[in-house]
Formats: structure tokens, sequence, C-alpha cells
């Protein structure tokens, strides 16, 4: 009797720790499947304007392959120094995920769902070494060639949010300097590209993520 009673205390408490456990991670679940909805809908806003940044540059690029003379410098200009050194990037809702490693709790997760959620760790890694990557590249070639194409004068004053009539030349016309902007938009239309795919496919692992959460742990 003894040990049945031994026995049975211990079926008991491993089924309420079971429920626990389930309980548990079908919170985590749906915590999870906010943070990812947040991530998705970043997503979708940084993937919008890295598409409009991409035709801004291939309208200055554009502007860049006339001739000196024809060139419009006010389109140069506004375009060089408000577009050239901005770059969107995502801040990834983490903090439901960071919790269930730190607390070891990932292992109450689907092992299908938890092995997901390591490659869609893995994936958002990834983006923000490529932002880095341009980041660095823009640090470190961008701003001088910012610097020089666009009259620096005008440049604080634009910074500085005055009115300014134009007595000096906006841009300049040094072809070697053009060209080596040129260059650096044709570098940064391929860096642009490349995030976007990530983006992309970060994205489709969330949304992945997010039906499975659902499903599995029946979250509305």
């Amino acid at each position: 009797m003894l040990f049945l009673a031994v026995t049975l205390g211990f079926f008991v408490e491993n089924q309420r720790e079971h429920y626990i456990e389930k309980q548990r991670a079908k919170q985590f679940a749906a915590s999870l499947t906010e943070d990812l909805k947040n991530d998705v809908s970043r997503f979708g806003s940084i993937i919008s304007s890295r598409e409009i940044k991409k035709e801004t540059f291939n309208t200055l690029m554009d502007e860049l392959e006339k001739p000196p003379g024809n060139q419009n410098d006010s389109l140069i200009f506004q375009i060089t120094a408000e577009n050239l050194l901005n770059r969107s990037n995502i801040i990834p809702s983490t903090g439901t995920y960071q919790q269930i490693k730190n607390s070891g709790s990932l292992r109450y997760i689907e092992a299908g769902i938890a092995s997901d959620l390591v490659k869609y760790e893995g994936s958002l890694e990834m983006l923000e070494a490529s932002f880095d990557l341009d980041d660095k590249y823009l640090i470190e070639n961008v701003v001088k060639l910012r610097e020089e194409i666009c009259n620096p004068k005008y440049l604080r004053l634009k910074r500085e949010q005055k009115t300014f009539i134009v007595s000096e030349p906006l841009v300049s016309k040094n072809v070697i300097i053009q060209l080596e902007l040129y260059k650096a938009l044709n570098f940064l239309q391929e860096r642009n590209q490349i995030y976007i795919r990530q983006m992309t496919t970060t994205r489709a692992r969330a949304d992945s993520l997010i039906s499975k959460l659902k499903k599995y742990y029946s979250i509305k």
C-alpha cells in the first residue's frame, strides 16, 4: 500500500508539473506571437522605405550620368544632403525569446517551433551584421563624399533649418568626385538589395512562426 501511495503521489506530482509546463509554454507562445507580429509590421515598413530609397538613389545616379552643365544641382544637393546617410534598420522584439532562453524554458516549447525560433534568431543576427557593414562603409567613405559634393556652407544652413539664398554653387562639378559618388551609390544599391532580400526572408520566417504558434497552442 505504501508503495502504491508513493507511486500515485509521484504520478500526480508529475502530472501537475506537466500541466504547469504546458500552461507556461502557452503563455510564452502567446507573448512570442505578439512580439513576432510587431516584427512583421516593422519589416513591412522598413522594406517599403528601403524600396523608396532605391528609387531615390536611382534618381540621383541618373542625374550624375548627365553632363555637368545639364544636371539639376538642386536635386543632387537635396538627395545627397537629406537621403545619402539615412538608413532604416529593424529593432526586433526579442524580450520574450530572451526570457525563454535565459530561464532555460526553451525546453517547454514544441521542438519544431523551438528549432524555428533559433533559425529566426540567426536571421536577425544576419540582418544586424549586414546593417553594421553598411554603417561602416557609410562612415568610412560616404560621409566624406557628401561633404565634397555638397557646398558645406549650405549643408550647415540646411542642418540648422535656416532659409538661404543660393549665391554659390550648390554642388561640386568635379568629375572625379562625382564619379566616386556614383561608385558609392552603386555599392549602396547592391547592399540595399541584399538587405531587402534578407529582411524578406526573415519576415517570412516570422510569419511562419506565427502560424505554427497559433495552430499548436490554439492562440486566436
